[in-house]
């Protein structure tokens, strides 16, 4: 097929390596860009020259656009002159001017991949690249993230276990000494030092660093003092609100909690009766509320020592962690112990904490 000056002038036109290819398969003209790319003229080769690895390929691809006069897409990979290979995404078509089968000629217009999309590419290549950094850092960050929590539960566990041992050394010193006083004095400590542990349990199965559930802190050392007999004759209910109190806070509670509990079961029984304690957990706005109340007989702390004894180290403990304690007798005694709470940012800055 020969061209027209015109009709050779559109087709150099063309932008991109464009190639006017016989149904036989044969290339009839190739414009000015086709011949940059390949360095040569290759008017009257074989078509495979488009495509060196995959000549049958591009056959196909020939004989597909031959008998569509819609864009058929395919995929070239010439030869450069200096070797390297060159992949074009282009669409072939016949011309609508064919007449007959033999002339059934083919235009093929090719773009290069690399050139269209090589900013698009290089963007993809970077956004792969920081997605791999990140998921590493990621798996960096779990995997210290677990081996923190690890550590935590490890040590949690063996405070408790030894605040275990500890307990237990003191109930067996209290078994054997003769004296009074000093079992008194080594059984309170034990039930002390098991309040103590009693928050390393409930720490051991939370999963926050910063702050405790006082609720779960009730409920397992109300468990543990019916357990260990303190609250033999007696009958404790338990109304309690879900509370969250920073975990520095939580020692404290579980010792004040203890002492007022085992006052109230100790000094609360009236007439041989079994002693009812209610203990209440509640949170308003600004403060949270631990009541313990029994239906003992009361007690004035003006005159009563032997009851108030254990509330210096409960207003200790108070004055710790920002609370106060109200003592009132309302068909028995209630204790009333009021914890401020702050946003976790205002805490440490907030005097009257202290």
């Amino acid at each position: 097929m020969t061209c027209s000056a015109d009709v050779r002038s559109l087709f150099d036109a063309i932008s991109g390596p464009a190639f006017l290819v016989s149904a036989r398969g044969r290339i009839a003209a190739a414009n000015r860009a086709a011949v940059a790319l390949l360095g040569r003229d290759p008017a009257g080769d074989d078509v495979a020259v488009l495509d060196p690895d995959d000549p049958a390929g591009v056959r196909t691809f020939v004989w597909r656009a031959s008998g569509s006069t819609q864009p058929i897409l395919g995929r070239l990979r010439p030869k450069a002159p200096d070797g390297s290979v060159r992949v074009l995404r282009c669409h072939g078509q016949r011309l609508a001017s064919a007449a007959t089968d033999d002339a059934r000629n083919v235009l093929i217009q090719c773009v290069a991949i690399e050139e269209r999309f090589a900013a698009l590419a290089d963007r993809v290549r970077e956004l792969n690249a920081e997605v791999r950094r990140r998921r590493h850092i990621q798996a960096v960050l779990e995997e210290s993230l677990r081996e923190r929590d690890l550590l935590m539960r490890e040590l949690h566990h063996r405070v408790k276990n030894n605040l275990q041992v500890v307990s237990g050394l003191l109930a067996a010193a209290c078994a054997e000494t003769s004296s009074e006083d000093a079992r008194v004095a080594l059984r309170d400590a034990a039930a002390r030092v098991g309040a103590i542990a009693t928050v390393q349990h409930v720490l051991y199965a939370h999963e926050q660093a910063d702050t405790v559930r006082a609720d779960k802190i009730v409920e397992r050392l109300i468990e543990s003092l019916r357990a260990g007999g303190t609250l033999e004759g007696c009958r404790p209910t338990l109304s309690l609100a879900e509370v969250a109190l920073p975990i520095e806070a939580a020692a404290p509670l579980a010792l004040i909690l203890n002492e007022l509990v085992t006052n109230a079961a100790k000094h609360g029984r009236r007439d041989g009766a079994p002693v009812a304690i209610h203990i209440g957990l509640a949170k308003t706005d600004g403060e949270t509320i631990l009541s313990i109340a029994d239906d003992g007989p009361g007690f004035d702390l003006t005159h009563t020592r032997k009851r108030a004894s254990g509330l210096g180290l409960v207003r200790g403990l108070l004055r710790q962690i920002g609370g106060r304690i109200e003592v009132a007798n309302r068909d028995g005694a209630t204790c009333t112990i009021h914890l401020r709470t702050y946003p976790d940012e205002d805490a440490p800055d907030d005097p009257s904490r202290a």
